[in-house]
């Protein structure tokens, strides 16, 4: 089942006679890239004002079985509204993820050089980290006139500071009205 978990430490025969390069001819070996599949809330149902998880599932996200890897904490997850981009600002209604404005200048294609406003480096950092799971707790979502739905996006670790690195996760989060 190739959308699991990668092998655990000490499993296989990695460094032993039996896994010796060449017993297995035609295999090659290897970890499956990221992907993101989906994310839940816990509770399912959201209601106004009052605390939830955000839980983004996937493959091979960062982890560490043993705890001596920083990459888990290092990953980030934030809330913008649906149809922006994972660069946009947290809406104000979403309370429990901030992320600081920071700008970057870029050349256009007529050679012209324009700042990009961003909001990509974010805070918190993850209350629970798997292979499968990234948990991010006590967000809350209040109402507001014309909020409805937002777009989950993610961040492995790595340069999150640069809008390229962040990724949409499928799915819309909104509250029942």
């Amino acid at each position: 089942y190739l959308q699991t978990t990668p092998f655990s430490v000490g499993e296989g025969f990695w460094g032993s006679q039996a896994g010796a390069v060449g017993t297995w001819p035609g295999w090659t070996s290897g970890s499956v890239a990221q992907r993101l599949l989906s994310f839940s809330t816990v509770p399912a149902q959201l209601e106004p004002n009052t605390p939830f998880s955000l839980v983004v599932h996937g493959a091979g996200l960062p982890h560490s079985e043993t705890g001596h890897s920083m990459l888990p904490a290092r990953q980030r997850v934030k809330v913008v509204k649906h149809g922006e981009a994972c660069s946009a600002m947290v809406p104000r209604e979403v309370s429990g993820i901030s992320c600081s404005r920071s700008t970057r200048k870029e050349q256009d294609s007529h050679m012209r050089t324009q700042e990009i406003v961003m909001y990509t480096i974010c805070t918190p950092q993850p209350t629970a980290a798997t292979a499968d799971n990234i948990t991010i707790s006590n967000l809350k979502l209040a109402t507001a006139e014309g909020a409805g739905q937002y777009a989950v996006c993610y961040c492995p670790g790595t340069a999150c500071q640069s809008p390229s690195s962040w990724q949409r996760v499928p799915g819309v989060l909104g509250m029942r009205r």
